[in-house]
């Protein structure tokens, strides 16, 4: 896992996450104020993941394409930081959840079914139950996008030796991937 010698921090960066984060948090707590209709910047806050994986993208290919294109790219190291990263806090978050819905169960409060279901726990351990395998998201709901982000670092291989042959072709580029894009919406549109 040799990234580039020590790349650039991008300072702005950090900024646009935190302002990403806090918009998601303000479209998510926005619904429990007593403060009357959303405002329509407020209404598109779910935006603020999607603007994460764009960063993440960006930030994963400035470090490590340079390494990739120069095969000094280790594949487990790349992957073993990048479960260093979010899987403690993915466990933890999954085992609050667990615990805190056994916890209403047994006080007899009534919890959603699809929360406890055991047979996505296994997927959630996993980090593949965002990727289909699971019929319902049970657990921990918003961590289909660390899902999301392990499937991303899984394939970033592929990604990354794509981009490096098409580097010099920005065009050619660019229409591979809207059309890699397209193909998986409507991949996925057909299993949902």
């Amino acid at each position: 896992m040799t990234p580039v010698a020590t790349p650039i921090d991008i300072r702005p960066l950090t900024s646009l996450r935190f302002l990403a984060a806090l918009w998601v948090v303000v479209y998510l707590m926005w619904p429990n104020l007593a403060v009357g209709g959303m405002p329509a910047l407020a209404a598109k806050g779910y935006l603020g993941v999607e603007l994460f994986f764009v960063l993440s993208g960006f930030i994963l290919s400035h470090v490590y394409l340079q390494a990739f294109g120069e095969k000094r790219f280790g594949y487990k190291g790349f992957l073993w930081a990048r479960i260093a990263r979010v899987y403690p806090l993915h466990l933890f978050t999954l085992f609050g959840v667990m615990a805190l819905g056994l916890a209403a169960t047994a006080a007899g409060m009534a919890i959603d079914a699809g929360i406890l279901s055991w047979k996505t726990l296994l997927p959630n351990l996993l980090m593949v139950h965002a990727w289909g395998f699971a019929g319902e998201a049970g657990w921990n709901h918003p961590s289909w996008s660390i899902s999301a982000e392990w499937f991303a670092y899984l394939t970033f291989p592929v990604f990354a030796a794509a981009a490096w042959k098409l580097r010099n072709r920005p065009w050619l580029a660019t229409g591979a991937a809207a059309l890699f894009l397209a193909a998986l919406y409507v991949g996925f549109e057909r299993v949902a």
